[in-house]
């Protein structure tokens, strides 16, 4: 059932009387706590496909409440801007909580203050890891405080994954200054254009670049597999790897050492990583059978003629090359 934006509180106890319900797209539905979760447990043990992405009135009361108990058949998840944090995700999926049969989970938990984080980023990712084994589609936005661990955890576990984003949120102001709150506007500036205000009081923010890349259409998973030229890659420069410089604001994006596990995986359509490929990462990514799409943040010239070697075909949507 697609239902975008139509899934009232009425409409989903019409539903929990409807006995083949397989799939529902309830995207931007005044869907509440309360209705969710009877849905769920009266018809959970069917769904297959559910999507919740910018549900602004549900929080982690139920969504906190997604098990595989109540949905065992679970093959795609997609909890987009839902008023939930990085904790609520890592106990749906923690090492009690095994989903077997979820191929595509999409995420953006609510930014929360640094201090407030602890290892609740990596903590969400190594459960992930460890609990859905058959992913193929992983894309997660705002993780604040994800760091080389639980990106490797990812990459070292997962055999299946063929699409992987994980994006930092380094533009927010709570991610930045640690407060709370965002600063108020100075007094007589013009409103903020930057997020919308939705029911139930979460502000939804327009879609990121990094936003409009998770939208992008799934790749065909059957692509070519690509063979490697014999062309030597260009030297390595004598400038300091990007993955050792901090960046402003006190962020830092993943480095090589997420890859030192190994990648599971050898055949990626997407990979969107909010990562500085250098010399380092370019050698760990050249062992893969199949690279389609490759994202990021940066790259250093020796990093891309080592992978346009590798990959011919591979596109390079990456920000700034250096």
């Amino acid at each position: 059932l697609d239902a975008r934006a139509d899934v009232s509180d009425r409409v989903a106890r019409m539903l929990c009387g409807a006995p083949h319900l397989a799939r529902l797209n309830a995207s931007g539905s005044p869907l509440s706590d309360d209705a969710l979760l009877a849905l769920v447990r009266a018809r959970g043990a069917r769904i297959t496909h559910l999507e919740l992405s910018d549900c602004a009135r549900l929080t982690r009361l139920s969504v906190g409440q997604l098990t595989p108990r109540l949905l065992p058949r679970l093959a795609a998840l997609d909890l987009y801007n839902v008023a939930a944090g990085m904790d609520t995700y890592a106990a749906v999926f923690h090492a009690h909580a095994h989903w077997p049969c979820l191929r595509d989970l999409k995420l953006k938990p609510v930014a929360a203050a640094p201090r407030r984080l602890g290892r609740a980023g990596d903590e969400m990712l190594e459960a992930i890891a460890s609990n859905c084994p058959r992913l193929v589609a992983l894309r997660l936005f705002g993780c604040h405080g994800i760091t080389d661990a639980g990106l490797s955890a990812v990459l070292g576990s997962l055999g299946h994954l063929r699409e992987l984003v994980v994006m930092h949120q380094p533009e927010d102001p709570v991610a930045l200054d640690g407060d709370d709150s965002p600063e108020p506007p100075a007094q007589g500036a013009a409103a903020s254009t930057d997020t919308d205000a939705a029911p139930g009081g979460l502000l939804l923010s327009l879609p990121s670049i990094n936003d409009l890349w998770a939208s992008m259409p799934a790749l065909p998973s059957n692509a070519l597999p690509q063979h490697t030229r014999n062309r030597a890659p260009a030297a390595a420069p004598d400038t300091p790897c990007l993955s050792d410089q901090p960046t402003s604001a006190g962020h830092r994006p993943f480095t090589s050492q997420a890859l030192r596990r190994g990648v599971r995986s050898q055949r990626f359509n997407l990979l969107n990583l909010d990562m500085a490929y250098d010399s380092a990462c370019a050698e760990h990514l050249a062992k893969l059978s199949h690279l389609h799409t490759l994202c990021g943040r940066v790259i250093t010239r020796h990093a891309k003629a080592l992978l346009e070697s590798q990959f011919p075909k591979c596109k390079m949507m990456v920000w700034n090359i250096d």
